[in-house]
């Protein structure tokens, strides 16, 4: 019984202890609660330029590419990262001022 309730105990503590507290906004699409889940990512940014918001997720590590998603979390381009430092080269010219807010952040 004793060996029970420590293994129940201690299954507990590791499941808590083990999981990543994320608290989003509340109109942040719930696929972005699910990139921070599966990979690797220590910030988000929610831009909104020209009419359109992404989501820009920030790699926990060197030269991984930063990425940029739409609202469905499809993936657009990498605009930082990689092994220069300068992205991928493939994210669209946008015409305004993009705006850019922190949304969730590991620290």
């Amino acid at each position: 019984m004793k060996q029970t309730l420590l293994f129940l105990a201690l299954a507990i503590f590791i499941s808590l202890t083990s999981c990543k507290k994320i608290d989003l906004p509340g109109k942040t699409p719930d696929c972005v609660k699910t990139l921070i889940k599966k990979h690797e990512v220590v910030r988000v940014e929610k831009w909104e330029v020209d009419g359109e918001t992404f989501y820009y997720t920030e790699a926990d590590c060197c030269d991984q590419f930063n990425l940029l998603y739409d609202l469905n979390c499809a993936q657009i381009c990498a605009p930082t990262g990689g092994f220069s430092g300068q992205g991928d080269g493939l994210c669209p010219q946008f015409n305004g001022t993009v705006v850019k807010t922190e949304i969730w952040s590991q620290d």
